[in-house]
């Protein structure tokens, strides 16, 4: 008997890991829509989505601008590609690399196309409401220059009430401070804050580093405590097991028997990330319309996405030898062996793994990064693995009862 959901409610998702999704290939978080839609429509509320790698932040913000477009105009920036404060100037004055910048109503377009065509169709001097501003060759410009610019134009467009989304703004940060100094990260963040303070424009801001580690590096975390937070939880027991047959149902995959009850096992609670991989591996392996009940075949699948040749997960421990120091890393590896079996609070690890890391202080340093890495979840000061996919792919081979290096 299918135990996972009643067939009526399996609709065909196609299977996209890793990429953002809207429409009828987004899935669930119902509940979370309706908060971050409802925040924004509170004057002067801007929402700071933290979270992990791989998370669904992405997909989440697009939904929703997409869902709710009658009522929210939103300009969405993806500032993965963009890598300086002259780039991130560019973009917005001249409208270039315009798949990296979007509009999520025609009224958003209208609004934000109209009011910079304005200001770049005039080569010297032009004015946007009541301030002049003078442009020029873009080498011409300093930093502050531009963010002056740039400035006036987004609080021209106060009045129309947009919503500015900036993805990926961790990862611009970081761009910065390795083109330059930190003193351009700070002054870039200030800049935010200053535009915010004076309720010209709302912001959403999200990213695949948590914008929380960035801003604790560089001892500047007041810059964000203005803004509210909207946590992302995994998806629940039924809904992970819901989601994984919708996937399945865009090639007509059906599992039953013993080979269901293997994947409910696996499927407790969950990103919508690591149900992709197992579902991309699953119609890897199979063919369209098969019909699968044995638990060995199923296993056979689910052994080769979790072995060490897997390019999916291997990501997971190489990122620890290329991210954390040699102490963090050695100490990362053994609390991530250890929460195989059980969760964890604090005291629990730091009887294992203090001997290593010695301070508590930085003992809860790396537990907070390996939460904002993606590897483990807090839950009401309990420590567990992020997914159960990746607990098993790390078990198989990172052992701290059998070495680092082990098959089993």
């Amino acid at each position: 008997m299918d135990k996972i959901i009643d067939n009526e409610e399996i609709k065909p998702i196609e299977i996209i890991p890793g990429a953002p999704v809207e429409g009828e290939n987004f899935f669930g978080r119902k509940k979370e829509l309706e908060i971050l839609k409802n925040n924004l429509l509170k004057p002067g509320v801007s929402i700071l989505i933290p979270g992990p790698r791989r998370w669904g932040k992405s997909s989440y913000v697009r939904e929703c601008m997409r869902r709710y477009e009658s009522e929210l105009t939103a300009i969405y920036i993806d500032l993965h590609r963009v890598h300086s404060l002259k780039e991130f100037y560019d973009l917005i004055m001249k409208q270039k690399e315009n798949n990296s910048i979007e509009f999520f109503s025609r009224k958003a377009e209208d609004i934000f196309k109209n009011t910079v065509n304005k200001v770049t169709e005039i080569i010297n001097k032009v004015t946007v409401g009541e301030s002049e501003i003078s442009l020029g060759k873009l080498d011409d410009k300093n930093d502050h220059v531009m963010m002056e610019d740039l400035m006036g134009v987004l609080i021209k467009l106060r009045d129309k009430k947009i919503i500015l989304i900036l993805d990926e703004i961790s990862d611009f940060i970081m761009d910065i401070q390795s083109k330059g100094n930190k003193d351009d990260a700070i002054e870039f963040l200030k800049w935010l804050r200053t535009l915010r303070n004076h309720q010209k424009v709302q912001m959403v801001i999200t990213g695949s580093i948590s914008i929380k580690s960035v801003l604790r590096e560089l001892k500047v975390q007041d810059l964000i405590n203005d803004m509210k937070e909207i946590e992302l939880e995994p998806l629940n027991k039924k809904d992970s097991q819901l989601f994984f047959k919708c996937l399945l149902k865009s090639r007509e995959i059906v599992i039953k028997g013993d080979a269901l009850k293997f994947c409910e096992g696996k499927l407790i609670k969950e990103a919508h990330y690591f149900i992709q991989l197992f579902a991309d591996r699953i119609v890897e392996n199979c063919n369209t319309g098969e019909i699968i009940e044995e638990a060995d075949d199923i296993k056979d699948i689910y052994n080769k996405l979790t072995s060490k040749t897997s390019e999916a997960l291997e990501d997971y421990h190489s990122r620890l030898k290329e991210h954390f120091n040699t102490t963090d890393c050695a100490c990362a590896k053994i609390i991530l062996a250890h929460l195989y079996d059980a969760e964890l609070d604090f005291e629990d690890i730091y009887a294992f793994a203090g001997s290593i890391i010695q301070t508590k202080q930085g003992l809860l340093d790396l537990l907070i990064r390996l939460e904002e890495e993606g590897y483990i979840l807090n839950n009401f000061e309990k420590y567990t693995f992020i997914s159960r996919i990746l607990a098993d792919y790390w078990h198989r081979h990172f052992r701290y009862d059998k070495g680092e290096d082990v098959c089993v």
